[in-house]
């Protein structure tokens, strides 16, 4: 994102004057009445924006002191967590109604097919369940991981998926998972990804207000 993020936070950027993450938890299912929200780079600024709740939902932050994954991550919230939840990436914008389609269920992954190759993890199903993430990469209709999943604590049983780059991949680990346990795999319709100064631009022109 090059010089717009070096005084605030990716997920405090705004598109129609509210941030990344004030618009995801906006949209949550009502069914979520607690989010939690893993901090690290600038974090007291958004720990100072949301305050300790946000559109009626409580907000419960866990610092991450060191980047090692998406795996990770989750597992910090390990302790927090207590029956299926729903996880997000704090700097994507995800639709409402997509997100109200993986809460129908205790086990999800969210996908899109791509438009074009692309270098990393492609997601491989069986009907609608996953089967596995295949590192290699992709073409053009093949299925990529949009970072929107449901799961439970049986994950945590589960060794963390050490990746080539040294971080430990989540959904990497949720494929070995679903050797065992069904995980439903879903296209969903709205996935902003917010990589670029353009990608506000995009997302200023697709989300509906």
């Amino acid at each position: 994102m090059g010089e717009i993020t070096n005084e605030t936070p990716k997920p405090l950027l705004t598109v129609h004057g509210k941030s990344l993450l004030e618009h995801k938890i906006e949209m949550l299912p009502d069914t979520i009445d607690e989010v939690i929200i893993v901090v690290g780079y600038l974090r007291e600024k958004i720990m100072n924006a949301l305050g300790d709740s946000c559109a009626g939902k409580k907000i419960t932050y866990v610092v991450m002191e060191e980047l090692s994954g998406t795996a990770p991550a989750l597992w910090l919230c390990r302790d927090h967590l207590k029956g299926p939840c729903l996880v997000l990436m704090g700097d994507d914008l995800y639709g409402k109604e997509d997100m109200a389609q993986a809460v129908q269920h205790n086990w999800y992954i969210g996908l899109q097919t791509s438009d074009a190759a692309f270098a990393g993890g492609r997601i491989d199903v069986e009907g609608n369940k996953l089967r596995q993430v295949t590192e290699e990469g992709g073409v053009v209709g093949d299925f990529v991981n949009t970072g929107m999943y449901v799961v439970g604590p049986e994950l945590f049983e589960y060794d963390m998926v050490k990746l080539p780059s040294g971080e430990y991949g989540l959904p990497q680990t949720l494929a070995v998972l679903a050797q065992d346990i069904p995980v439903e795999a879903r296209t969903v319709q709205t996935w902003i990804r917010v990589t670029s100064p353009e990608d506000i631009q995009k997302a200023e022109a697709e989300l509906v207000q």
